[in-house]
């Protein structure tokens, strides 16, 4: 299921960059945890309305200048129900400066999360097809993730080649989206070769490594940058970053 919607967005801001909002609460500024705090007392409201502050202002960091964000889902929602509320917004305000929304959350029903208002969901394939069932939205099958004990099961030998390959395989059959955690060009080669027609999210992935992911128009795949939430000067970093790629990427 190549999203042209997608694509769309990352040839009109002719980079193939998303913003990741998956803050740590310890890693915001002293000063931001303070001021929510004082106003609501440590609780889980004033964490849920310092994530809210925080994204707002990344996302108009964003606006004009990155063709999507990935939110990740587990963060906002560990605040409960101040969390979902936080998570429902900034999805809306993503939406109304153009971006592109991915939820991530590597969930295995995605059919849960269809009035979500997102645009994409990242998916568990290890437990089946049924996992794309994700009613408008674009499943992104999670072949490889970046968890620590992750490779005990997606690097098991599968025939001539790793399980998460095979799976790769399997899922973009289906439709889906590939989404491959590594910072190896020869993973990039590996899953472009299995999966040749796939569209690929590779999170913080530099552009030199995923070079492989992309044609000669610089097409197929979209990069994602976890470090910029916390730059001191989101729309300096942002724009630093998209030089930084186009050395390596042109978007035409």
């Amino acid at each position: 299921m190549f999203d042209m919607e997608l694509q769309r967005r990352i040839r009109e801001r002719k980079t193939p960059l998303a913003l990741v909002l998956d803050p740590e609460a310890e890693r915001l500024s002293e000063k931001l945890r303070k001021n929510f705090i004082d106003m609501f007392g440590d609780t889980p409201m004033a964490q849920a309305e310092a994530l809210r502050y925080h994204g707002t202002g990344l996302l108009d960091a964003a606006a004009g200048k990155l063709p999507a964000v990935v939110l990740q889902g587990e963060t906002y929602l560990s605040c409960g129900m101040m969390g979902a509320d936080v998570l429902a917004n900034l999805i809306s305000a993503a939406h109304a400066k153009g971006l592109y929304v991915i939820l991530d959350m590597n969930t295995g029903a995605a059919a849960r999360w269809a009035d979500s208002g997102a645009d994409g969901i990242t998916v568990c394939p290890y437990g089946g097809s049924d996992c794309l069932n994700a009613g408008e939205m674009l499943p992104i099958a999670a072949v490889r993730t970046a968890d620590s004990s992750g490779g005990q099961v997606q690097n098991l030998l599968a025939g001539d080649r790793a399980l998460w390959l095979t799976v790769a395989e399997q899922m973009a059959r289906r439709g889906a989206a590939l989404s491959v955690a590594t910072g190896y060009s020869l993973d990039v080669k590996d899953v472009r070769r299995v999966c040749p027609n796939a569209f690929l999210l590779l999170p913080d992935c530099d552009g030199e490594n995923a070079l492989p992911a992309f044609d000669e128009l610089g097409h197929g795949a979209l990069l994602t940058d976890s470090t910029l939430q916390y730059a001191a000067d989101p729309a300096a970093a942002i724009e630093e970053r998209i030089r930084e790629l186009k050395q390596w990427v042109t978007v035409v």
